[in-house]
């Protein structure tokens, strides 16, 4: 994910909750982008919400060191 930083993902993730309190308000909204959102349906403010809160917790997690964020892995003892 080296393509997008954190700090995009998280401007990227802030103005969809912005178009979301928006338009919870029955306002319009326009992205950075230049596009205007009057009558959006919820599943897509939700899908892109979505979207990018997963691109900042990956990116959040590779920047703290995780390996492969969200996978844990077993941890098997030999005693009985």
């Amino acid at each position: 994910m080296a393509a997008v930083t954190l700090a995009t993902a998280e401007a990227h993730r802030d103005a969809w909750l912005a178009a979301d309190l928006a338009l919870t308000r029955n306002q319009e909204y326009t992205l950075p982008d230049g596009r205007d959102l009057k009558r959006v349906k919820p599943e897509e403010v939700k899908e892109r919400l979505s979207y990018w809160q997963g691109v900042v917790n990956a990116l959040a997690a590779e920047a703290a060191g995780a390996t492969n964020p969200g996978v844990k892995t077993a941890k098997w003892s030999t005693r009985r």
